[in-house]
């Protein structure tokens, strides 16, 4: 509650989100904030009323000072007594607030009008700083994708890739792995691209298709996230990464440095693959596992769809089509009676990318011999060679 002094002139203090509007209303009402880390990034407001006791009419132009004991104050937060901030016509005087990074417990803020006419009073805990001040770490999120291919409608060429990109996430962090902010990193991708992508804001496919980039040079702070779809994280950098049509499959080394060079680089091993060429299928006991290469034998990107077909009257499967996950998509089957499983991988060729919801104009296929009352076929591809057929 707001501690009056000499009548006739009383003031009132509130702590508000910047960007609030400061009023009468908000200076006598409760505090729109009671905690903040003290490493706060962007400073929030302290919001002063000043009136005539007796005729309730606002002090314009008159002289108010703030004093904190743990934060800082001032025209950007700088220190703990902001100076004369004289009032406006509705009696207002607002200054900035943020803590000093170090200091935690109750802050008391103090609000006089004429050195101590009239003075009010407020608290504000300050919590433990959620940034931190010395970087000691680079440290990789684990990419949601770590098989790539590049998607390409050159003739002859048209391969549309469910996975030609991934968003990567990487923190610079203290001893504490709180994440430091303003940390100049040089982003390097052997055997792929790099194209910058704050707050993970631009689709991959998107982004992917103008990027040009193999070295990347980005800033950390407090904007970029962690993971798609989550808060804002002190330290992170976001980007893309995308498999790169005119280089040939295989591996793909994303190395994370400090500018200075003063860190310990984080590195990222992915893969980039080509079409699916090649599809083998085995079974042990109900558990029926597909695994679909390219040409060169290496698992095809991410989020392949993979279907598993099994006449409706003979059983069902767990799943009828499985995004592959490192080339390889497995179901569970159950039968009443003997029969054929027939397993497609569906990829396209007219420029829009295959998905489990939309197959794709091209496929790869195998059958595997599958009984209802013995333990499941084991076989490579379904072929003759498969000593249960």
């Amino acid at each position: 509650m707001p501690a009056h002094a000499a009548a006739p002139h009383a003031i009132s203090v509130s702590v508000q989100p910047r960007g609030t509007t400061c009023t009468e209303t908000v200076a006598k009402g409760p505090n729109g904030i009671t905690a903040v880390p003290a490493d706060l990034a962007i400073p929030i407001t302290l919001c002063a009323h000043v009136e005539d006791i007796t005729t309730r009419t606002d002090q314009a132009n008159v002289p108010v000072e703030f004093r904190v004991t743990l934060g800082t104050v001032g025209a950007s937060g700088t220190s703990t007594y902001s100076g004369i901030v004289f009032s406006s016509a509705a009696g207002i005087s607002q200054v900035s607030y943020r803590g000093n990074g170090r200091s935690t417990g109750t802050d008391t803020i103090l609000a006089t009008y004429e050195g101590g006419a009239a003075l009010a009073m407020t608290t504000i805990e300050v919590t433990p700083p959620t940034r931190g001040r010395v970087a000691s770490r680079i440290v990789a999120m684990e990419p949601p994708v770590r098989a790539l291919a590049a998607s390409n409608t050159q003739p002859g060429m048209r391969y549309a890739s469910p996975a030609p990109g991934v968003p990567i996430a990487v923190q610079v962090q203290d001893s504490a792995e709180r994440g430091v902010d303003e940390q100049i990193l040089i982003v390097r991708a052997e055997g792929g691209i790099v194209a910058a992508n704050p707050g993970l804001a631009q689709d991959a496919a998107v982004l992917c298709a103008t990027a040009r980039e193999q070295v990347l040079v980005v800033t950390s702070n407090g904007t970029n996230l962690l993971y798609a779809g989550g808060p804002p994280a002190p330290g992170a950098v976001n980007f893309t990464l995308c498999a790169n049509g005119e280089a040939p499959p295989g591996g793909i080394l994303l190395t994370i440095e400090s500018a200075n060079g003063a860190l310990p680089p984080a590195t990222i091993a992915l893969r980039q693959a080509g079409a699916p060429a090649a599809l083998s299928v085995e079974a042990t006991g109900s558990e029926v596992r597909a695994r679909v290469t390219d040409a060169a034998g290496n698992p095809v990107a991410d989020g392949t769809p993979v279907r598993f077909l099994v006449p409706p009257a003979l059983g069902v499967v767990s799943s009828t089509c499985v995004a592959s996950r490192n080339g390889a998509a497995s179901v569970v089957a159950s039968l009443v009676e003997d029969a054929t499983l027939l397993v497609v991988a569906d990829y396209n060729a007219t420029g829009a990318a295959a998905t489990c919801g939309a197959v794709g104009t091209e496929q790869i296929a195998a059958t595997l011999r599958l009984w209802a009352a013995t333990p499941a076929a084991t076989g490579a591809d379904g072929g003759a060679d498969d000593p249960y057929r």
